[in-house]
């Protein structure tokens, strides 16, 4: 069953740092998404790219913490 919805060129591993930008723009959608009827939409609003993009990065290149994804 599990893989008639998981498309097979599905890849889970480590992030690296050029695809920060990629995972902060999925995180700040999904919040958005997620959020709206939760969170004030000023709030969700100001969610800024660049400053998630950073921060992956850091995560990313950092010694004490792994960033895992899905990747097609």
């Amino acid at each position: 069953m599990l893989e008639s919805v998981v498309p097979s060129s599905l890849e889970v591993r480590l992030a690296h740092s050029n695809e920060a930008s990629a995972l902060a723009e999925v995180q700040i959608t999904t919040w958005r998404s997620a959020y709206a009827h939760i969170l004030p939409g000023e709030f969700l609003a100001s969610l800024c790219h660049a400053t998630f993009t950073e921060r992956f990065r850091e995560l990313i290149e950092g010694e004490t913490t792994a960033v895992w994804g899905a990747f097609l």
